[in-house]
């Protein structure tokens, strides 16, 4: 029969892998997810109208662990992506 620690140890290592980004950014951390913070994303290209900014903030949602969004920034180079602190 199954031991019943081996059981228990097994049922919460399946919660936090099923349970979403933010177990599993706790469980095995990753400098990935602090890259996008605070930083314009200049690889993100053009950032000039409503759908851009939309997906300016996905990609700072997903992508930084302080999950504030982002948007398009005006600069001297003209809009760019960035991710709030």
């Amino acid at each position: 029969m199954v031991d019943t620690k081996f059981l228990l140890l097994a049922f919460i290592a399946l919660s936090l892998f099923l349970s979403g980004a933010e177990s599993r950014e706790i469980a095995w951390p990753s400098i990935e997810l602090n890259s996008l913070c605070c930083i314009n994303q200049e690889q993100f290209g053009a950032c000039d109208s409503k759908q851009a900014n939309d997906r300016c903030e996905k990609l700072c949602l997903h992508g930084c662990r302080q999950n504030k969004g982002g948007g398009c920034q005006p600069t001297s180079t003209g809009s760019v992506c960035s991710c709030y602190c």
